[in-house]
């Protein structure tokens, strides 16, 4: 998991939204954003909810315990959105349990592909956590395991290019700092599962040189669908559609477009940014209007 400051001002809900007040250093409570990956068995971890969780300090470091059951937190449309585009609706509460001693917090899962292991599964995690101001490390990615109905530190690692200043949350999590053994990886994207894979169906149906009628029926339903919504913002955008197609035309084009789905290691990141940098030359060369490298995610 890895934590940054979340609240840089606070709003009285009866005045207008732009009346803010700084939140101040001297202020005892810090707002702090989270994101983190969870890999469980199956069915210990529930996607598409709210956990509460405690959080402390023991001798060996920082410790998480979730407390009470997990719960439909009521997200407008989630499964249209990323974690970060329902980072908005995120709250939380201390959970039964809390003293003033511990700090709390409220983390939404959602279930994705990262390479566990045998019989587990990852869950992406997005949430925020009320600790004592100065008590909780920024951009350093702490590891945790279970122990005693605990999640326990094992070790941290700082990260100083995490939220970077002006970034989106999503960055962080496309950013490769990700995972346990092995090479670590990027999240290209936290949409549903359902969603990622509505996307990748209506791909495969409209790359076929004929439908059926059955086939036909199911690209409709799919296009009326959170996949067709978010497919169509890209398609709607003629320089994104010259874009791609330029990229295909130069061979280039399966180097940028990696699915939702793959959590590629940094080197692989880095033969995608060449590839893009390539294809952009290139069309900034060909092009008369002004361009722009679009995300081909």
């Amino acid at each position: 998991m890895i934590f940054r400051d979340a609240v840089a001002n606070r709003r009285d809900a009866s005045k207008a939204f732009w009346d803010t007040q700084n939140v101040g250093q001297d202020d005892p409570a810090q707002v702090m954003l989270g994101l983190g990956l969870i890999e469980a068995s199956h069915g210990e971890v529930e996607g598409e909810r709210m956990s509460d969780v405690l959080m402390g300090a023991h001798a060996g470091g920082l410790f998480l315990r979730f407390a009470g059951s997990a719960y439909d937190p009521g997200f407008h449309r989630a499964v249209e959105n990323d974690l970060p585009g329902l980072g908005t609706e995120i709250r939380t509460r201390p959970p039964e349990g809390w003293s003033p001693e511990l700090a709390f917090g409220s983390f939404f899962m959602r279930e994705t592909r990262f390479p566990a292991a045998a019989g587990r599964v990852v869950h992406a995690a997005l949430g925020l956590v009320v600790v004592r101001r100065n008590s909780l490390a920024e951009r350093v990615m702490f590891d945790l395991e279970g122990r005693d109905g605990l999640l326990a530190q094992t070790s941290t690692s700082p990260e100083p290019d995490a939220f970077e200043l002006g970034s989106a949350i999503g960055q962080t999590f496309g950013a490769p700092i990700w995972g346990w053994d092995g090479p670590k990886r990027a999240i290209l994207s936290t949409l549903a599962l359902e969603t990622i894979d509505g996307m990748a169906r209506i791909r495969t149906l409209e790359g076929l040189p004929a439908l059926t009628r059955e086939q036909e029926a199911e690209l409709a339903l799919l296009n009326r669908g959170p996949a067709g919504d978010i497919l169509r913002c890209g398609r709607s955008d003629s320089q994104f559609r010259r874009f791609q197609e330029f990229a295909r035309g130069m061979g280039l084009y399966e180097q940028l477009a990696l699915a939702p789905d793959n959590y590629p290691v940094a080197e692989t990141l880095a033969r995608r940014d060449e590839a893009v940098a390539s294809v952009m030359r290139s069309f900034l060369d060909r092009e008369d209007e002004p361009a722009y490298a679009p995300c081909m995610g």
